[in-house]
């Protein structure tokens, strides 16, 4: 229930004083016998929120009155009073600082016999009845009734009306470290994040994730998705997998002062707050921990290999290749059947460390006579030929450039070849070549920017004025440059193009260096027979 700035809430639940009944006497009391309370739950006031109310009631006063407790030996305000001031303030810290600031000298309040345990029973709950509660106050609400050992976090969530998920999401920020806690107060942190960083039990790496998840918690993307992208990103970073992992959970040798995984404080599922987060129970969030639990477990099971005379490859030879593991499937086996299946212990295995595993693995040079020697497919053949094709074409290729380039220094550059070049660029989509004419200046559209089709019909329509004796040497350099097809077993485009245009006989030219490579192969049959 959240109470009006200047006090016209209601007041809450009257108190049972020490006689089991209700006792409360409305004074006016000077504004200096009041001090406020040390086990209030709130301890942030926004400033302008508090100037705001304080000209309220520098307006119309305090309507609702505050609630107080007499400290020992002090008296109401017929009698004397200590200098530190003889009242307790139980509820309504924030009208007595706005009082304080409106100059007001008296305050109304009700006095009330109230035991230690009920004044914070009272001032949690009023506290927690608001709505501008930071999250950080509220879980120390929270903790403060559990500790009067009256509530337990299922019992609070239902005397408070919230879920038992809120509640203990809110304790669960309690294990946050202090600028954690300051980014939570100050809104810059998303409760539910800050929730999952409190998992992480060393409040230097707290604060070290939250400079990486900090931005995706107050990113914009709404709570839902900012919460799972935390978790994945803390998942990932500060935490590790126990399934699996190559020692058992129970094994309390591996680090005396750590203890067993089963039952460590740090593993998710020994975590009573974070139960109800869900996931996998069996998950470290201590990785430096499990990082030395793993070192002496790897050193531990290299000495008893090499006491029985066994391999052991670390994982730096392990990633530079030279085995295989003998789980993995072979993808050279037809049945897809891992290694293991196929050399049915031929081999002896060494073990390796892979990551956060130990696995078994073997050499690649002890599988050629236990593996089947693969056949060569028929898209290898035909790379195998094409790669052929093509390197046989080359000599011919070159020739016919020296032709071009030999009847073009002799000959008169004229429009009509200069644009035909141009076009196979364009049909190449030679952009690199574009930006060295857009460079000497032969080309004043740039692809990149007003696209193919834009640069094509330039090329093709003009209007443009190039030098065709300076640009005669560059253009015929860019057209040929790939004389032999990348892909295909013939002359590049280029090339083509050039040869038609210089009334160099290309066909003509291919067909005899073919008929010359048939005579040279019929040539090495013959030799070979004899």
């Amino acid at each position: 229930m959240k109470q009006e700035s200047n006090g016209r809430g209601a007041q809450p639940g009257a108190a049972t004083g020490r006689n089991g009944a209700a006792e409360a006497q409305y004074e006016v009391l000077p504004l200096d016998w009041i001090e406020p309370s040390k086990t209030n739950p709130r301890k942030y006031f926004d400033e302008e929120a508090l100037k705001e109310l304080a000209a309220n009631i520098g307006r119309v006063g305090i309507l609702q009155p505050l609630v107080v407790r007499p400290k020992e030996g002090a008296a109401t305000s017929r009698g004397g009073a200590t200098p530190n001031g003889p009242f307790e303030l139980v509820a309504g810290e924030r009208r007595w600082r706005a009082a304080r600031m409106a100059g007001l000298q008296t305050l109304p309040v009700m006095v009330r016999e109230l035991s230690d345990v009920e004044v914070v029973e009272l001032q949690c709950i009023e506290n927690l009845q608001r709505s501008d509660l930071s999250a950080i106050e509220e879980a120390q609400g929270f903790q403060q009734l559990i500790a009067l050992g009256k509530y337990t976090p299922e019992a609070l969530a239902e005397k408070l009306d919230r879920s038992r998920a809120h509640v203990f999401g809110r304790l669960r920020l309690l294990k946050l470290s202090a600028p954690v806690r300051a980014k939570v107060v100050e809104g810059k942190l998303n409760a539910s994040v800050a929730g999952l960083l409190a998992a992480l039990p060393d409040p230097k790496k707290q604060v070290e994730a939250m400079a990486e998840v900090g931005g995706i918690a107050c990113g914009g993307w709404g709570s839902a998705s900012s919460f799972r992208e935390a978790k994945g990103e803390l998942e990932r970073k500060y935490m590790t997998a126990l399934r699996g992992c190559p020692f058992r959970l129970d094994d309390a040798t591996l680090d005396a002062k750590a203890g067993p995984c089963a039952t460590c404080p740090k593993r998710a599922g020994n975590m009573a707050l974070f139960g109800d987060l869900g996931g996998d129970p069996n998950v470290c969030t201590d990785p430096a921990c499990f990082e030395r639990k793993l070192a002496a477990a790897w050193a531990r099971k290299v000495k008893e290999r090499e006491a029985a005379g066994l391999k052991c490859v670390e994982g730096a030879a392990l990633a530079r290749g030279g085995y295989v593991k003998l789980d993995d499937k072979c993808w050279r086996d037809a049945e897809e059947r891992t290694y293991r299946q196929i050399l049915k212990g031929q081999v002896t295995p060494a073990l390796a460390r892979d990551g956060h595993r130990f696995v078994e693995v073997v050499p690649e040079a002890a599988l050629k006579q236990a593996l089947p020697q693969p056949k060569a497919s028929s898209y290898e053949v035909y790379q195998k030929k094409r790669t052929a094709a093509r390197k046989a074409l080359r000599p011919a290729a070159a020739a016919l450039r020296a032709k071009v380039i030999q009847k073009a220094s002799t000959g008169t550059a004229d429009l009509k070849w200069f644009k035909q070049l141009m076009e196979v660029l364009v049909a190449e989509r030679e952009f690199d070549a574009f930006a060295e004419l857009r460079a000497s200046r032969l080309l004043e559209v740039d692809p990149r920017v007003f696209g193919h089709a834009t640069v094509q019909c330039y090329v093709r329509n003009g209007p443009w004025k190039p030098s065709l004796e300076n640009a005669q040497g560059l253009l015929l350099d860019l057209v040929l440059r790939e004389n032999v097809d990348a892909f295909r077993a013939e002359l590049g485009n280029g090339l083509r193009t050039a040869c038609e245009v210089f009334g160099v006989d290309w066909k003509g030219a291919l067909k005899a260096a073919a008929k010359e490579s048939k005579g040279k192969t019929k040539g090495k049959t013959k030799g070979k027979k004899r």
